[in-house]
């Protein structure tokens, strides 16, 4: 039994090689093999030259990212220097071209610093006086628009006055008449009224009157109402944009005014 299977076997195998390799097929025993060999498949094709072959385009690829322009390479060959022949004229000396790498580099300008303003005021108000004074100073040396002049009305003021005293016995004396009365006071400021004292201030003469009867019931004899301050107008001077330049010609003005007419009257920053 095992010998006939292998019989078979090996007869199998003989027709499979034999199918394979066509020669069954050149007999015309079998139709041929698949896949067909070469050259029976070439021979059986149709209008083999009516084929063509398209190939679709391919999309186009997005940008990788910007891309910085070449700069163009300068070509030292094209400027390298040539000697031009001789020209008699020239006693026979050769000039050379000059290269155009000889020109100076121009340089990029740049701007200048910006001027740093600020807005000064003087310290203190001025009176009529002087704000003449000053004004006249600095005409002709400021321009009209570098500074700046407001006005306003400065109130009257009244005070209960005692004095004027003959020496600074006298004042002292009052003073400790006061002190044991227990009544404030102190020194005015008018020049007009020293040596003298103030026992209250007002900004109304009807203020004054009344604290005068009050003091009077306190003991205080002699005293009075008077006008320390009259109602004035006062004048407040400006640099709304100075700069280092106009405050250093500001204060020199200044400074060129009488010492007592314009006394701390220093600038400083702007309210």
């Amino acid at each position: 039994m095992l010998k006939g299977l292998a019989t078979s076997l090996v007869l199998a195998n003989a027709i499979y090689l034999a199918w394979t390799h066509g020669w069954l097929h050149q007999f015309g025993l079998l139709p041929p093999p698949w896949p067909q060999t070469e050259p029976n498949r070439m021979a059986q094709q149709l209008r083999p030259e009516q084929i063509r072959i398209i190939r679709e385009p391919k999309p186009p690829q997005p940008p990788a990212g910007p891309t910085e322009p070449q700069q163009p390479q300068n070509n030292t060959s094209a400027h390298t220097s040539t000697n031009t022949p001789a020209n008699p004229g020239n006693d026979g000396n050769a000039t050379t071209a000059s290269s155009p790498t000889d020109a100076p580099t121009p340089t990029l300008a740049t701007a200048p610093p910006a001027v740093v303003t600020r807005c000064l005021q003087l310290a203190s108000n001025l009176n009529d006086r002087q704000f003449a004074s000053l004004r006249e100073e600095l005409k002709g040396k400021l321009a009209d628009n570098a500074w700046d002049v407001s006005t306003a009305v400065q109130p009257a003021r009244w005070i209960v006055y005692s004095g004027k005293y003959a020496s600074a016995d006298a004042l002292a004396t009052r003073k400790a008449e006061l002190r044991q009365m227990q009544v404030e006071y102190r020194d005015v400021s008018a020049a007009a009224l020293q040596p003298g004292l103030a026992l209250g201030t007002y900004s109304t003469e009807a203020g004054a009157q009344q604290a005068l009867k009050d003091v009077t019931k306190a003991g205080v004899k002699g005293a009075k109402v008077v006008v320390e301050r009259p109602e004035a107008t006062v004048y407040t001077v400006k640099l709304p944009e100075a700069t280092d330049a106009l405050r250093s010609s500001f204060e020199q003005a200044i400074s060129r005014l009488p010492t007592d007419l314009l006394r701390n009257k220093t600038l400083q920053p702007c309210n």
